[in-house]
C-alpha cells in the first residue's frame, strides 16, 4: 500500500493494483478535472470557458478577403485596404523594397502575383532579412530586418493595443469564425465531458421547451442523485411546464434574448417568477404576441392562477376569452 498523490491498493483477491487520485485525475489519460462547481458550467467565468475563445464560442482573425478587398488592383495603387488612408510614404517605400528584394512587379495587380509573393507580402518573410530604405524630406534611413507582413502585423497590434479607438479600426479588418477548440461551444472539454443520461449541458440546452421539460420529466437516477437534486429538478420541471403552459414550447432553450418577439419575451420573464410568486405588480404588454390562437386560453388560464396565488396583473391586450 503506498500513499501520496495517489493511493495504491493491492486487491489479494484478484491479484490487481488499483491506483486512485486525490486530485480527480484519471489515471490512464492523465487528464485532471477542477473541482466541479456552478461556474466550471459557466462560459461567462473563466473556469468554464473555454480558452481559445473566452466563452464566445467564435474568434475573430484578420481576414486576407478585407485586408485585400479587390485583387484587381496593384499594392502601389492601394490593394492594401489598412494602409490605403495614411498619408505616409513609408509603407509604400517599404513594399518598393520588399518587391526588389523577392523580385516581383508592386505595380502588377495583387491576383496577378505569385502564391508564394502573396504569402510573403501578408504573413511576412519569417527569418530572411530585407534591406529597407526610407526617405523623409530631411535625411535617409537605412535599416536590414525581416518584413513582418500586412496580416502579421495588424494581428500584433491588435493584441496588444489599449486603445478601443485602434481595436475598432482593425476590427473592420476582421472576420468571426466557429471556435475550433469548442466547436462553438463556448465551454472548457473539462465541463462538457460531465454528463447526465449521455447530454452535457450544451446538449440540454439545446433542447426544445418541449423536449427539455420531456427529459427531465423521464429522467431516471439513482437513489442518492434523487436525493442531492430534488428541490432543483422540481423547479427546472415546474419552469419548463410554465413555458409549455404559455405557448413557448418551440422555443429552445439556448434561444438568443435578441431574437425574441415582445410577447415571447414577457411570457419568459414570467416564468422566472412562476415558481415563487410574490406580491408584485406586473404589467403586461400584450403578452399574447407571437402566440397561436389555440394557446390563447392556456396562456390566461396561466395568468389567472398566477393572480390567485398573490401576484398582481395589469394587462394591455387584445386578447379575447373565447
Amino acid at each position: 500500500m503506498k500513499f501520496g498523490e495517489g493511493v495504491t491498493i493491492i486487491d489479494v483477491i484478484e491479484k490487481e493494483e488499483l491506483l486512485f487520485s486525490e486530485h480527480f485525475a484519471c489515471v490512464y489519460c492523465g487528464i485532471s478535472y477542477p473541482e466541479i462547481s456552478p461556474r466550471l458550467f459557466s462560459f461567462n467565468n473563466p473556469n468554464g470557458a473555454c480558452s481559445e475563445c473566452g466563452g464566445l464560442g467564435f474568434t475573430q482573425k484578420i481576414d486576407e478577403n478585407y485586408v485585400i478587398p479587390d485583387p484587381d488592383i496593384s499594392l502601389m495603387d492601394g490593394a492594401i485596404a489598412p494602409w490605403q488612408n495614411t498619408q505616409s510614404l513609408y509603407y509604400y517605400q517599404m513594399l518598393e523594397c520588399l518587391a526588389k528584394h523577392f523580385k516581383f512587379d508592386p505595380y502588377k495587380t495583387f491576383k496577378e502575383l505569385s502564391d508564394e509573393n502573396k504569402k510573403i507580402i501578408l504573413y511576412g518573410s519569417g527569418t530572411e532579412d530585407v534591406e529597407f530604405r526610407y526617405e523623409d524630406t530631411d535625411r535617409q534611413h537605412y535599416f536590414k530586418k525581416p518584413f513582418e507582413g500586412v496580416i502579421t502585423s495588424l494581428e500584433r497590434r491588435y493584441s496588444q493595443t489599449q486603445s478601443d479607438y485602434i481595436r475598432q479600426e482593425l476590427g473592420r479588418f476582421m472576420s468571426e469564425s466557429k471556435c475550433v477548440k469548442c466547436d462553438g461551444k463556448r465551454l472548457r472539454p473539462e465541463s462538457l465531458s460531465i454528463k447526465i443520461a449521455d447530454l452535457n449541458i450544451v446538449d440540454v440546452t439545446a433542447l426544445s421547451i418541449k423536449d427539455a421539460s420531456e427529459f427531465f420529466e423521464n429522467l431516471q437516477l439513482n437513489e442518492k442523485d434523487q436525493f442531492v437534486s430534488e428541490r432543483i429538478l422540481n423547479e427546472i420541471k415546474d419552469r419548463l411546464r410554465f413555458m409549455r403552459n404559455v405557448g413557448l414550447d418551440y422555443l429552445t432553450i439556448d434561444r438568443s434574448s435578441a431574437t425574441l418577439s415582445g410577447g415571447e419575451g414577457q411570457r419568459i420573464r414570467l416564468a422566472t417568477k412562476s415558481v415563487h410568486p410574490c406580491r408584485i405588480l406586473y404589467i403586461l404588454d400584450e403578452p399574447s404576441i407571437g402566440l397561436h390562437q389555440r394557446d390563447n386560453q392556456r396562456l390566461i388560464d396561466t395568468l389567472i392562477r398566477l393572480r390567485i396565488s398573490g401576484t398582481r396583473l395589469l394587462l394591455s391586450s387584445t386578447m379575447r376569452r373565447p
